[in-house]
């Protein structure tokens, strides 16, 4: 299991568009059944 959190909708979208974040998963992908990406709202 891998947990990030971010402060907003346009800061995991930013995050996901950075290079290391594309590296990152397709060099985890190939190793797992699947990876699972869900947005935590800690204000609700």
């Amino acid at each position: 299991m891998f947990v990030e959190s971010w402060t907003s909708k346009e800061a995991h979208d930013f995050h996901m568009q950075q290079q290391h974040t594309k590296d990152w998963i397709a060099f985890h992908e190939p190793k797992n059944r699947s990876l699972l990406f869900e947005t935590i709202n800690a204000e609700s």
